[in-house]
C-alpha cells in the first residue's frame, strides 16, 4: 500500500523557470538545459516507479513511502522506502540509458552513451550506504529496530550494466526481481 506519494520537483520548476528567463544567448544556459534534462528523467524514472508499486502487491503487508524528507544526523531525503514490520528496503531510483559501470576508489558510475561519450556521476551505492545509515539512526531514535537494506533500481529499458555494484543488487525488471529480493 502506497502511504505517501511524491511531491512535485520543485528544483525542475526553478530550473525551467530561470531557462526561461535567460537570455537567448548566455554562458550557462546550456548548462542549466542539461540539469533541466537529468531533473526530468529522474522524475519520468520515479514515476515509472510509482506506476509498478500502483499495478503490483506483495502477499505479506507493507508500505511504500515515497520522497522521504527526515532528519537524524542531518537532513536526509530517499527516493522511495520499502517497510514491513521486518526490515526496510531504500531504493535509489535511476533513469538512466547507456553502457554502465559502477566503479570504486573513487567510488562512482560511469555511462557511456551511444556516442561513446563517458560522463561520471556519483555511485547509487553511496547514496545508499548514507541513506541506510541515516534511516538505520531515524528509526533507532524513534525505537524501531530493523535491518535496513538497499536497491539500485534501474527504470530505464536503454540501459546496459556492464560492470555491476559489487555492493547492493541492481535491479532492472522491477517487480519480479524486488519480489525474488523481499523473499530473501
Amino acid at each position: 500500500m502506497i502511504v505517501k506519494t511524491r511531491a512535485y520537483e520543485y528544483s525542475y520548476i526553478a530550473l525551467e523557470s530561470l531557462y526561461r528567463r535567460l537570455p537567448k544567448i548566455h554562458d550557462m544556459k546550456e548548462l542549466i538545459h542539461s540539469k533541466m534534462q537529468m531533473a526530468k528523467a529522474g522524475i519520468y524514472g520515479e514515476e515509472r516507479m510509482d506506476g509498478v508499486f500502483q499495478k503490483y502487491s506483495f502477499p505479506f503487508q507493507y508500505l511504500v513511502l515515497h520522497d522521504v524528507s527526515l532528519e537524524s544526523y542531518g537532513k536526509f531525503q530517499i527516493d522511495s522506502v520499502f517497510l514491513t514490520q521486518y526490515f526496510a528496503v531504500v531504493l535509489e531510483i535511476k533513469n538512466i540509458s547507456g553502457s554502465l559501470r559502477f566503479k570504486q576508489n573513487p567510488s562512482q558510475l560511469e555511462r557511456e552513451n551511444e556516442e561513446g561519450k563517458v560522463d561520471v556521476f556519483e555511485s547509487p551505492e553511496v547514496q545508499i550506504e548514507r541513506n541506510i545509515y541515516l534511516l538505520e539512526d531515524w528509526l533507532r531514535l524513534q525505537g524501531v529496530s530493523i535491518p535496513v537494506r538497499g536497491v539500485i533500481v534501474l527504470t530505464n529499458s536503454r540501459v546496459k550494466v556492464v560492470e555491476p555494484s559489487i555492493k547492493y543488487p541492481t535491479i532492472r525488471y522491477f517487480i519480479r526481481r524486488f519480489q525474488y529480493f523481499c523473499a530473501i
